[in-house]
């Protein structure tokens, strides 16, 4: 088996891990304002947690590969841009659409907002996000500027004692955020700070994956993670609205104890056709189905066709997020990212 393949198997669970955190993000919004299937379903809210974790490993990856600055930044622009900006497309034309028959969920200055959500940095522009999964977007776009200006200092092999640094500063610092007025402002300019350990966590995973990462420094930084990310929970914007810390103690818990057991290589049964399918549309997925299904479909088939929210979901709403997905997956991943990685570098040459 050619070595590059049997890397590629290793990292399967790794896909299996980022559909599984889809699903869950799914479901949590399906639930949303249905207070019995909102109390099961609210955990969903931290598979985006999972995401950051996922993103903190294959970012290092990246990194660890890369033969240039260049390189990283065409590699991420050819793989993120091409799926969003067709999502996005998609979330307007809906919307417009939506707001033309029914007068509901304006968009003030259309246009304007379609363009600035395109940028991914909507969040600076002062223009509001197009679908609520987009706020995680300025969060990812700021952590591969930090990791850009590590590759470019040339820093990287001082990236535990970097952010393992940064990781003790924002400890201490959750703290203080809410009284100290310019501490909070910080913190609202650079959103990366609430979720940096989740990134650090994935960035240390995979260190002890390659094997560049001692067990006890391992240990050292991934209690650091952990501690770090459990004291920023209750200024985070939507988790802790949904969960105590103590609940999120557990939940943290369990993703870091699934994680290690990734990176000894014992989690291989959570790969199936199934977990990898959903791995395979995940960023798709979590780009367009919320608007669609909970503003959409699902107020639709309940009140209009008396379903429950459960029938609405299972059998019209996931299944028509699912198709979406997978046809901007192929559209975009499949073919234009591909293209557009491959023009790119061309260009570079």
């Amino acid at each position: 088996m050619n070595p590059a393949h049997k890397f590629n198997l290793r990292l399967q669970p790794l896909d299996a891990l980022r559909g599984i955190a889809a699903l869950g993000v799914v479901f949590f919004h399906f639930s949303l304002g249905h207070e019995d299937y909102e109390n099961i379903f609210r955990f969903g809210t931290t598979g985006v947690d999972l995401f950051f974790m996922i993103s903190g490993f294959v970012i290092f990856m990246s990194l660890d590969k890369a033969d240039s600055l260049r390189t990283f930044i065409l590699n991420r622009f050819s793989r993120l841009y091409p799926a969003y900006w067709m999502g996005a497309l998609f979330s307007f034309v809906l919307i417009s659409i939506h707001f033309h028959y029914s007068q509901k969920y304006p968009l003030e200055h259309p246009w304007l907002t379609l363009a600035g959500n395109l940028t991914m940095f909507q969040y600076y522009l002062g223009i509001p996000d197009l679908e609520g999964p987009y706020w995680t977007m300025n969060v990812e776009m700021l952590f591969y500027i930090f990791m850009g200006l590590i590759l470019y200092f040339r820093k990287l092999d001082r990236i535990f004692n970097i952010a393992g640094a940064l990781c003790l500063t924002l400890l201490v610092s959750a703290f203080y955020v809410d009284q100290i007025g310019w501490l909070k402002a910080v913190f609202m300019k650079i959103p990366l700070f609430y979720h940096f350990p989740l990134f650090f966590s994935g960035i240390a995973f995979y260190g002890k994956y390659r094997g560049t990462l001692s067990n006890r420094n391992f240990a050292i930084v991934i209690a650091l993670a952990f501690v770090a990310q459990l004291a920023m929970f209750p200024h985070t914007w939507r988790a802790c609205k949904h969960m105590s810390q103590t609940e999120y103690f557990f939940v943290l818990a369990l993703y870091f104890s699934v994680f290690l057991l990734f990176v000894k290589g014992k989690l291989e049964q959570i790969a199936n056709p199934v977990t990898l399918f959903f791995g395979k549309i995940s960023y798709p997925l979590y780009l367009t189905h919320q608007y669609l299904s909970i503003n959409l479909i699902i107020p639709y088939f309940m009140w209009k066709h008396e379903m429950s929210l459960m029938q609405a979901s299972l059998i019209i709403a996931l299944p028509a997020s699912i198709s979406i997905a997978y046809a901007i997956h192929y559209l975009a991943e499949e073919k234009a990212s591909k293209w557009l990685k491959a023009k790119l570098q061309v260009s570079k040459k």
